[in-house]
């Protein structure tokens, strides 16, 4: 870790691990899930909802009027997702909110409050974090399997992955994704509206399908969407940090925010300091253990 600069920043760090070594594993944790849902959606536009058995068996319908653009359009989704998953993981830095955002950007506005996550805050973030990843997972188990599985799959995630991330990662992914967690929620449901508008209006003319099946599912879209987008910044940090977890601790932010309260450190904006440089400068002298210590 770069020990010479000023600031420690969580949202910058990932390069320790490697550039392309961390790179290539974000590719891969966005190529699976993508590539699931993916298929999910194609299982749903030949053979219908839930009809997995009978795509993988063969059992198509013939591909021709509506289920032929519904091939079409569910395939031309599937590209358009990887290729938007494979951009945001392969490109030098991930999308972050910018600075002279005022509505959108807390760089420049960050408090003791934002670090504390008790109470209201953190069933705030864990309902998001939940309901995002409970109802992609929900999603395309449903797309694949049918309603019953749908939805067991997605309460079971939804409540693992609510409670897990955010006790565990809750801290990192705030400071790593340069948003309030309150926040989060505003852009997933703004995405979730403008979704549903599009699912509503497309789905009859493209689809033949209602527009109520349009609104529902270009909405939960939407959601799912959005968090995973304004995730991009988290999944590179906390990938960074599983390929460099013999030289930092995977909770960097926890460790970071327990140096603060111990004297060590300072919060400037979104990063940390050295309280005392010469702490700083003997760190960067020590160097790191060596292999026989």
């Amino acid at each position: 870790m770069p020990l010479s600069g000023r600031e420690v920043v969580l949202a910058r760090i990932w390069p320790v691990a490697g550039t392309w070594r961390v790179r290539i594993a974000h590719l891969f944790v966005h190529t699976v899930p993508l590539a699931f849902f993916s298929l999910a959606c194609i299982i749903a536009a030949v053979c219908g909802p839930g009809h997995a058995s009978d795509f993988f068996t063969g059992r198509w319908p013939s591909l021709t009027g509506p289920t032929a653009t519904r091939f079409w359009v569910a395939l031309g989704l599937s590209g358009a997702l990887l290729a938007a998953g494979a951009y945001f993981a392969l490109r030098y830095w991930p999308w972050m909110p910018p600075t002279h955002w005022p509505r959108l950007a807390f760089a420049q506005r960050r408090t003791q409050g934002l670090r504390s996550r008790r109470g209201q805050r953190r069933i705030v973030s864990g309902l998001e974090i939940g309901s995002a990843i409970g109802l992609g997972v929900g999603m395309a188990v449903m797309l694949a399997f049918g309603w019953t599985p749908g939805i067991a799959a997605g309460a079971v995630v939804a409540a693992l992955f609510g409670w897990f991330m955010e006790a565990k990662v809750g801290l990192d992914r705030t400071l790593s994704g340069n948003f309030n967690p309150t926040f989060f929620w505003v852009l997933d449901t703004l995405w979730a509206a403008i979704f549903a508008g599009l699912g509503a209006l497309l789905f009859p003319l493209l689809l033949d399908y209602s527009w109520t099946t349009g609104l529902a599912f270009g909405g939960c879209f939407g959601f799912v969407l959005g968090f995973g987008f304004f995730l991009v910044p988290w999944l590179r940090y906390i990938t960074a940090m599983t390929l460099a977890r013999n030289k930092l601790p995977w909770r960097l932010a926890a460790f970071l925010d327990w140096a603060r309260k111990a004297g060590l450190m300072t919060i400037s904006g979104v990063g940390f300091q050295f309280r005392h440089q010469e702490l700083q400068e003997w760190i960067v002298r020590k160097g790191p253990p060596s292999a026989s210590v």
